[in-house]
């Protein structure tokens, strides 16, 4: 299995663009320059819970994986991550997940060591959770088998599109959409 995280994936390409894309929006909307990446952990936390609440709800479960992407991104880019960093990153045998089980349990690993990582402010090992945590959804999404041929990086292009269009701010620690009934007075 190619995860499109590695450059030898046909849709690598795909991936680069769209990360760029939510680089973009992450900074027109303040999140990449005012947030910390402890904020941004938090909302990872977030939609990992949305996740396993989800389980067994394509809809909701495919939303929240592609949100928890958009949440590393936003945490890769607040760290000076770039994607090419994550060439240097390798998934042994052992490490590689084929169960959906197995791959929530290294998912939720991975997020909980982020956080070590992000603490002690240890550039690798973060760059190693971010890349495990993205290879984790990767490998979630494609064990699914209700998607047929619909690829992870198509859902996350139609959900950066639906991104691009909603606007709002970052304040006090988190986004705030420009429908919420609060955006006035802020």
């Amino acid at each position: 299995m190619l995860s499109f995280l590695e450059q030898d994936s046909k849709h690598y390409k795909e991936f680069k663009d769209l990360w760029e894309r939510l680089q973009e929006w992450g900074e027109a909307r303040n999140i990449t320059t005012q947030a910390t990446s402890k904020d941004q952990y938090l909302k990872l936390i977030t939609e990992y819970d949305e996740y396993i609440c989800a389980r067994g709800d394509s809809e909701l479960e495919d939303d929240a994986m592609c949100d928890m992407i958009v949440v590393c991104i936003m945490i890769a880019t607040i760290e000076g991550i770039e994607l090419h960093d994550f060439n240097r990153c390798y998934l042994s045998p052992a490490q590689v997940m084929f169960t959906k089980d197995a791959s929530v349990e290294a998912l939720s690993y991975h997020i909980r060591k982020l956080a070590e990582s992000l603490l002690k402010k240890n550039r690798r090992n973060t760059i190693v959770n971010l890349h495990a945590i993205i290879s984790a959804i990767d490998i979630l999404y494609e064990l699914s088998t209700y998607r047929g041929d619909i690829l992870l990086v198509d859902v996350l292009d139609l959900v950066v599109t639906e991104l691009e269009g909603r606007y709002g701010t970052f304040f006090n620690g988190a986004f705030v959409k420009s429908t919420d009934p609060d955006y006035e007075n802020i």
